[in-house]
C-alpha cells in the first residue's frame, strides 16, 4: 500500500508528531506500506496519483480541490487536526483567524472601513476549517475530547495519540548534575496566559529565606524582540529575582548532533512546570506536554485541567488546583528532594505503553488496511 503525506518542509511540532515520525515508522516497521512525504500533489498526473491509496494532510496545508481530486478518482483522504478551529480571543492568532489584515510600516494590523471599524473576514479560517472537516474521508485526531468536537462534521473520526519513540536521539537521556533543584518550563510563543498562571510565584519563592539559593527556574525557548520577553518578566518577578532564572534559546524540533532538537532540553531540568488555562480551545490539546516530560523521567506540576487531568492523579503528579499551589509544590519538592525521582518514575510508567510510538502505529497500520481492503 503506497501513502502520500502532505507536509510543510518546515518541520514544527504538528508535522513532526503527526505526520513525519508516524508514517517514518510506519513505512520502517511494516513491510506492505510505502511512504512518500511531499510538499503538494499538484504537479501529478492522475496517473502518478493513483498510485497511492491514501494521501494524509495535516490541518494546516490543505488544498480542497486537490483533496477533491483525490476523491474522484477513489483514493482516500486522511486530514489529522490536533486542536480546536474555533480561537479564543486571547489566542495570538485570533486577528489572523476572524479579521481581514494588511500590512503597514512593516507591521500587520486589522484592516478599518471608511468609519474606522474594523472588518471582519467574510470567511473565516475557522470557517474553512469546518469545511475541511466536512470533505475529508477520515478526520485523526489526539485526544476523545477533540474527537467529540469534530462528530458534528465528520462521524469518520479515529483518536492517535501524540506518540514518541524513546529509543530515537532527540529522547536520549543524558545526566545533568547541577547544585540546585531546576524547574523548567518548555513552550512555544501562543502561551502567554498559561505562563501569567505561575505570575507571583518566584515572588513568593524569593522571599521565602529557607528556600534562598536551592532552585532556579529555567525558561527554555527564549527569543529577544517577542512574547518571551513577557515570559521571562514573569519568570524573574519582573527583574527582581533575576539570579534564580535562566534562560535558554530556542531550538528546533529535528534533532541533530549539530543542531539538538527542544527536546533535550528535559535533561537540563529537574522538573517540568506545566501551566495551561482552562478553556474550551486548550482543553482540546493532547497531553503532549507531559507525556514529553513522562519518558524522560521527569516529575511535573501541572495545572488540573483538561486533557492533563484525564491521565495525572496524585502519585505521578503535583497537580495544582488552586494558584498558590505552584508555590506550595515547588517548596515540597525543594524541600523533598528523593520525591523527584518517585513522582518522575511513576509518570513514566503511567505513558509508556499509551504513548510509545510503536503501539500507536499498529493501530496507525490496522486503520488504514482497514479503510482500503
Amino acid at each position: 500500500m503506497k501513502i502520500c503525506v502532505i507536509i510543510n518542509r518546515a518541520v514544527g511540532g504538528c508535522v513532526y508528531y503527526r505526520q513525519l515520525e508516524p508514517h517514518t515508522d510506519l513505512h520502517l516497521y511494516n513491510k506492505d506500506f510505502q511512504v512518500t512525504f511531499t510538499d503538494g500533489i499538484g504537479s501529478l498526473s492522475d496517473k502518478e496519483l493513483l498510485e497511492y491509496s491514501i494521501v494524509q494532510y495535516h490541518k494546516g496545508l490543505v488544498s480542497l480541490e486537490q483533496v477533491k481530486r483525490c476523491q474522484s478518482l477513489g483514493i482516500k483522504t486522511i486530514v489529522d487536526f490536533d486542536d480546536y478551529w474555533m480561537l479564543p480571543k486571547s489566542h495570538g492568532m485570533y486577528n489572523q483567524y476572524y479579521y481581514e489584515l494588511e500590512i503597514v510600516d512593516d507591521r500587520q494590523k486589522i484592516k478599518t472601513d471608511e468609519n474606522g471599524n474594523l472588518i471582519k473576514r467574510q470567511y473565516s479560517i475557522s470557517d474553512f476549517l469546518i469545511d475541511i472537516l466536512r470533505t475529508f474521508d477520515y478526520v485523526t485526531v489526539t485526544t476523545e475530547f477533540l474527537a467529540n468536537l469534530v462528530r458534528p462534521y465528520n462521524k469518520n473520526i479515529i483518536i492517535f495519540e501524540n506518540s514518541i519513540e524513546e529509543t530515537a536521539p532527540m529522547w536520549e537521556i543524558k545526566e545533568t548534575k547541577y547544585n540546585k533543584i531546576r524547574f523548567g518550563w518548555i513552550g512555544g510563543t501562543m502561551h502567554w496566559n498559561d505562563i501569567q498562571l505561575l505570575r507571583g510565584t518566584p515572588n513568593r519563592l524569593d522571599h521565602d529565606m529557607k528556600l534562598k539559593g536551592k532552585y532556579e527556574f529555567r525558561l527554555f525557548g527564549y527569543k529577544r524582540d517577542s512574547i518571551f520577553v513577557n515570559f521571562a518578566n514573569i519568570f524573574t518577578d519582573y527583574g527582581r529575582s533575576l539570579n534564580a532564572c535562566k534562560l535558554f534559546p530556542n531550538r528546533p524540533v529535528l534533532h541533530n548532533e549539530n543542531q539538538p532538537s527542544y527536546a533535550q532540553y528535559y535533561n537540563d531540568l529537574d522538573v517540568a512546570l506545566v501551566p495551561l488555562v482552562d478553556d474550551k480551545f486548550n482543553s482540546s490539546k493532547s497531553e503532549l506536554k507531559i507525556v514529553e516530560a513522562g519518558f524522560f523521567h521527569k516529575p511535573i506540576i501541572v495545572s488540573n485541567v483538561t486533557p492533563y487531568k484525564e491521565i495525572i492523579n496524585d502519585e505521578n503528579a503535583l497537580i495544582v488546583r488552586k494558584s498558590k499551589d505552584w508555590y506550595r509544590h515547588i517548596k515540597f519538592l525543594i524541600n523533598n528532594p528523593e520525591k523527584i525521582q518517585e513522582y518522575g518514575e511513576n509518570l513514566y510508567e503511567t505513558v509508556k505503553e499509551r504513548y510509545s510510538l510503536k503501539n500507536v502505529t499498529k493501530k496507525r497500520a490496522e486503520f488504514y488496511r482497514s479503510i482500503v481492503n
